[in-house]
């Protein structure tokens, strides 16, 4: 598992649950996630080596997605095993594995397991990414 240091300060990542108001019988052996990820594509950098994030060439995309994770791959697990999960998390929703993506991302998990998941209806996370190429058009060139 190798993290690609985020030069770029625009990639974020915010990680929320969403709790049920009352006890319920929803399936207790995996974490729903829904992921809302906002690609921003920027044009290719200019000749001084600075992308232009003004210019009316960069363009953005959203993708939506649910997906269940056993909850076994987090609950009782260290602090690598978790940050491995996360990483093919991300590559399964076509996100690079940023650092400061899987920081942040790992923290809230860590936070989220402690807290009364017996009420946990899901997990929202929403992603905003800085790529040179959307994920349909092949793989994802990050900067």
């Amino acid at each position: 598992m190798e993290c690609i240091v985020d030069d770029v300060s625009d990639s974020t990542c915010m990680v929320t649950p969403i709790y049920y108001s009352k006890e319920t019988t929803q399936d207790r052996q995996t974490f729903l996630f829904d992921f809302e990820v906002v690609y921003t594509k920027v044009p290719e950098p200019n000749s001084d080596g600075e992308s232009d994030y003004m210019s009316s060439k960069v363009k953005t995309r959203t993708t939506n997605q649910l997906q269940r994770y056993g909850r076994d791959e987090f609950i009782g697990q260290d602090e690598e095993q978790i940050k491995a999960t996360i990483y093919e998390i991300l590559n399964d929703v076509g996100v690079p594995p940023y650092l400061g993506i899987m920081k942040t991302f790992a923290e809230e998990i860590q936070s989220i397991l402690n807290s009364p998941l017996e009420k946990l209806e899901k997990i929202k996370v929403k992603i905003e990414v800085v790529a040179h190429m959307f994920p349909e058009d092949d793989e994802i060139d990050v900067e």
